[in-house]
This record gives structure tokens, C-alpha cells and sequence, in this order.
């Protein structure tokens, strides 16, 4: 099956959904040049103004991530011990697809 991903800016709580675009959501299919790679470049652009420039951002799986990514963002709570980023940000961040 594989894992779906979502390009997730922690710090502004968003997320770009690649199926959005019609495009492939899989590791491999993803950034291959596509309206997501356009709009990702737009948004992390520092000669256009991005509003994601300087900030981090990250390739959050559905299946295969880790909670608590790197540390950025709390996922997880006592009711869901295992909670990934990708889900967070499904359930919380707003989308700007």
C-alpha cells in the first residue's frame, strides 16, 4: 500500500495536500515537477515573499511517520498515544491546497 503524505508547515499549523491537485500523494510521486512542486516554491520562496520562507516544513506520512515529529509539534495525547503528524494536521491545521 504505501504511505500517504501530506507537506505540512508546523509553525503556521497548514498543509498542502498534493491529491488535491490531482497529483500522487505517494513518497515516490511526490515534488516531480507538478502544481504542488509550484505552489511548495511559492510558498517557501525568500525573493518572493513567502509565507512559508524560513519556516520548517515537513513530508508527514500517514502510516509510516513518527509521532511528535522531530520534536516541533506535541501529536500525541493520552487517548492517542500514537497519533502522527499527518493526522494532527488533517484533524487541526488548515488547509491551503
Amino acid at each position: 500500500m504505501g504511505a500517504y503524505y501530506l507537506i505540512v508547515n508546523p509553525l503556521k499549523r497548514e498543509y498542502l495536500d498534493p491529491g488535491s491537485f490531482g497529483e500522487g500523494f505517494k513518497f515516490p510521486n511526490l515534488l516531480n515537477g507538478g502544481f504542488t512542486t509550484l505552489v511548495l516554491k511559492s510558498l517557501i520562496s525568500d525573493d518572493r515573499r513567502g509565507r512559508w520562507a524560513g519556516d520548517p516544513v515537513i513530508l508527514a506520512a500517514d502510516d509510516g511517520g513518527l509521532p511528535n515529529t522531530g520534536g516541533l509539534i506535541k501529536t500525541t495525547t493520552e487517548e492517542r498515544p500514537d497519533r502522527k503528524f499527518n493526522v494532527l494536521a488533517r484533524e487541526g491545521f488548515a488547509d491551503v491546497s
